[in-house]
């Protein structure tokens, strides 16, 4: 009788033991699952199945490996399901904030596309299931080519350590809701002013043109030189695109190592804890 209360009481143990640690693993690796569903650099479509799901399994692993014991033992159901609610919500943060610099390439590529008359040209996104127009998938591969090349993978993973020091797993933030949406909005705002400053040459030069036809169509209606716009624009711009691709790219290196992000985050996770 002893003996069988013993293993009940041994296997009581051992449930409760990987209960917390499956806890514990849900906890470490909610962060980064939430921030590679949102980047386009780590979609299905660029990472293979087994690769985007285990990634964040193994880091999450790390993670756990260096927090104490108990610290999910201390705490109740609700109390781990609110803290990983509140990581999922960090992770969203840190990606839709690292995934900015790519969805800035395909709105510039689809601004072009859209003064150059090939808007209409849809075609299949392969970061997503969305259409898109030819320069706008362009540029968008060429960033997330870019962001593996230079380093922006090891850099991202980087920045996700570091966001556990600036804000522990067990810390929650009492305006933290306030200070995502503020940050959220600081984002947007710079998303909105990269695609126009990086845009505004290409669309200058197509907006001369259209105003260069106009003027001619006035003086030569019977020619019909409105014909000749589109085909004139299209050269232009794959004219622009060989000459200004390596400056744009040169120019936002350090955009796609985050190296400016981090600093941001940095600042935004050193508030939010102060509050």
């Amino acid at each position: 009788m002893t003996s069988g209360m013993d293993t009940y009481q041994l296997l009581m143990e051992q449930g409760t033991l990987l209960r917390n640690l499956f806890a514990l693993l849900s906890l470490c690796s909610a962060r980064l699952i939430a921030a590679m569903v949102v980047m386009p650099a780590t979609s299905a479509a660029k990472l293979p199945g087994m690769v985007r799901a285990g990634l964040p399994l193994w880091i999450g692993l790390f993670i756990a490996w260096g927090q104490s014991p108990d610290v999910v033992a201390r705490l109740s159901i609700v109390d781990v399901g609110l803290l990983v609610l509140k990581e999922a919500l960090l992770g969203l943060l840190i990606g839709f904030a690292a995934g900015m610099i790519f969805w800035v390439a395909e709105a510039v590529g689809s601004m072009i596309d859209n003064l150059a008359g090939y808007n209409n040209v849809q075609q299949s996104n392969p970061n997503s299931s969305d259409q898109s127009t030819p320069v706008g998938s362009l540029l968008g591969e060429m960033a997330i080519w870019a962001f593996y090349v230079l380093g922006g993978m090891m850099a991202f993973l980087g920045m996700l350590f570091d966001s556990y020091t600036w804000w522990p797993l067990t810390r929650m933030s009492p305006d933290g809701v306030q200070m995502l949406e503020r940050f959220a909005q600081m984002r947007l705002g710079e998303y909105m002013l990269s695609v126009a400053q990086l845009s505004a040459p290409a669309l200058l030069t197509l907006l001369l043109i259209d105003l260069g036809f106009g003027l001619l169509t006035k003086t030569a209606e019977k020619l019909e030189p409105n014909s000749m716009a589109q085909p004139v624009k299209g050269a232009v711009t794959m004219v622009l695109l060989s000459l200004m691709i390596g400056v744009y790219f040169t120019q936002l290196r350090g955009h796609f190592m985050l190296v400016d992000l981090s600093r941001e985050l940095n600042k935004f996770f050193i508030l939010a804890a102060e509050r």
